[in-house]
C-alpha cells in the first residue's frame, strides 16, 4: 500500500520528539535520522554562502514539517538577511527597491506564514467555488474568483506591491531549500541501510 512508508519529513519530525536516542548496529533509529538531517547541512568543501543556505534549508524543512510556526521568527531573521542582500544586488533588475532589515524580516515572516497556511478561504483550496450557499457540491465550470483556480492565497496580495518580487523570490528559494534538505536526508538515510 502506498501510505505504509513514512516520508523523510515524518521520520525526522518523529525523531525530534523522541526521548530514545539509542544507537543500534542492525537497525535504523531516531538517532540515525537526526544525524542524517544534521549531516545534510555539512560539507566543508562548500563556500560560506552555500553553508548558510543549507543550514537555512534544515530550519525551513523542520518548520514546514511541523505545520506550526515554532522557530519561524529566528528563521525569518536569517532569511531577512538574504532578502536584504538580494534586494541590494538586484536593485537595477528588480521592481523591488532595496529593503531595510526590519522590513526584510517582516516579509520573510509573512512568507513563512503563507507557506504554512496558504489555502484559499473562499474555495477551501479546491480552486472552484461551491454551488449554492453552504453546499459541498463543487462547480467545476468556474474557477474561484479569489485564488483564480490555484487553491492558494496569492502571495503578492499579502505584501506591498514594491516587495512582491522579493516575496515571490523568497518563497521559491525556500521551496528549493526544503526540497534539497529532503533529498539530501533521504540519500544519507538510504546509504545507512
Amino acid at each position: 500500500m502506498m501510505g505504509d512508508h513514512r516520508s523523510v519529513m515524518e521520520a525526522y519530525l518523529s525523531a525530534t520528539y523522541t526521548s530514545n536516542l539509542t544507537m543500534r548496529n542492525n537497525a535504523m533509529g531516531d538517532a540515525d535520522r537526526l544525524i542524517a538531517a544534521g549531516l545534510s547541512c555539512i560539507d566543508r568543501d562548500l563556500d560560506p554562502h552555500e553553508r548558510v543556505r543549507r543550514s537555512l534549508a534544515m530550519q525551513a524543512f523542520r518548520l514546514q514539517g511541523s505545520g506550526g510556526m515554532t522557530g519561524a521568527r529566528g528563521l525569518a531573521e536569517r532569511l531577512g538577511g538574504l532578502l536584504v542582500r538580494r534586494s541590494m544586488r538586484g536593485r537595477t533588475r528588480m521592481v523591488s527597491p532595496s529593503v531595510r532589515l526590519i522590513e526584510a524580516r517582516d516579509i520573510a515572516l509573512l512568507v513563512l506564514r503563507w507557506r504554512q497556511h496558504n489555502t484559499c478561504p473562499a474555495c477551501l483550496g479546491r480552486g472552484h467555488p461551491t454551488i449554492g450557499e453552504g453546499r459541498e457540491v463543487i462547480d467545476d465550470t468556474r474557477v474561484c474568483g479569489e485564488c483564480h483556480g490555484t487553491g492558494r492565497i496569492p502571495l503578492e496580495r499579502l505584501v506591498r506591491r514594491e516587495h512582491a518580487d522579493l516575496a515571490l523570490w523568497l518563497a521559491s528559494e525556500i521551496d528549493s531549500m526544503v526540497g534539497f534538505a529532503e533529498v539530501k536526508a533521504r540519500s544519507l538515510l538510504s546509504q545507512a541501510v
